[in-house]
């Protein structure tokens, strides 16, 4: 039996907790969400490190708007997954409760710039 975490921000953890987790037990397989460039970077960095194992998503996550992110950051993030091959999208969406909402129509763009690379990636 293979077991999978769905939803992991596993670029937040230390190598050594990394190695710990997966040497807990041999059949974890983590899918892996990324919210950046920076974050999908190190995911592909896991990924490679830990083959079969990690499966590697790449997003961007509308709260980078509210620290500064953009839309050029989001394309750069589409960019990486498209480059990487990923299948995988994540973390990606739309949030009204906790962005400012003069922020909405940027928000809706980069989810439909990943919703179409989702798409593309199938």
């Amino acid at each position: 039996m293979r077991i999978f975490d769905m939803h992991s921000h596993l670029y937040e953890h230390s190598d050594s907790e990394i190695a710990r987790i997966l040497e807990s037990d041999p059949e974890l397989v983590i899918v892996a969400v990324s919210d950046d460039p920076d974050s999908i970077k190190r995911t592909l960095d896991l990924a490679s490190t830990y083959k079969g194992r990690i499966i590697p998503c790449g997003g961007y996550h509308p709260w980078n708007l509210k620290e500064g992110g953009s839309i050029d950051s989001a394309r750069e993030a589409a960019r990486q997954v498209a480059r990487a091959g990923l299948t995988c999208i994540g973390e990606v969406g739309v949030d009204k409760k906790f962005l400012r909402p003069g922020s909405w129509d940027t928000q809706l763009e980069i989810f439909k710039m990943f919703t179409r690379l989702a798409r593309e990636v199938d």
